[in-house]
């Protein structure tokens, strides 16, 4: 009986220890641009968006991330129209749209952040999106994380830390 206690118990403990994802953030710079920091249970990934310069995702938490970069160009309504495309680009291929959050601030880089919040619905399931947009000296920048509305409670704080970890470097 005590062996089998001990067995259960040793059992246990590797199976902990091999679930346990490292809680470090992983960090990707981008040449002279932009870096990124993103929590070590993503992985390298294709297809999530065609322009992104970062893609990880987890299949298993049915979670992903991305940063991309955009030219800046000279109008003085360039910001707002590249978020507010972006936002109409991916919301046009979910249903029920509804964005939760629209609010900007500046980050400690002092770089303008518009950031929403949406939640919608994908293939019958409702996700939550966090898109993070940020106005740099030459180019704006982007990062989105999307994750099932049922685990924001687990994964929000997670992936909004990783959507303002960009920074114009």
């Amino acid at each position: 009986m005590k062996q089998t206690k001990f067995i259960y118990l040793l059992l246990s403990m590797i199976t902990f220890a091999a679930c346990k994802y490292a809680e470090s953030y992983k960090k990707q710079s981008f040449v002279n641009d932009f870096s990124v920091e993103y929590p070590p249970y993503l992985q390298k990934a294709h297809g999530i968006h065609p322009s992104a310069l970062l893609q990880v995702k987890n299949d298993y938490r049915d979670i992903f991330f991305i940063a991309a970069m955009a030219d800046k160009g000279k109008d003085s309504l360039a910001f707002k129209t590249y978020c507010d495309t972006t936002v109409k680009q991916l919301t046009s291929v979910l249903k029920e749209p509804l964005i939760v959050l629209d609010t900007t601030f500046l980050n400690d880089q002092s770089l303008l952040v518009r950031e929403i919040k949406l939640t919608a619905w994908l293939n019958e399931k409702q996700m939550f999106y966090v898109m993070d947009f940020y106005q740099g000296k030459d180019n704006f920048f982007q990062t989105t994380t999307g994750f099932f509305n049922t685990k924001r409670s687990v994964w929000e704080k997670d992936m909004e830390k990783a959507c303002r970890s960009l920074r114009e470097l």
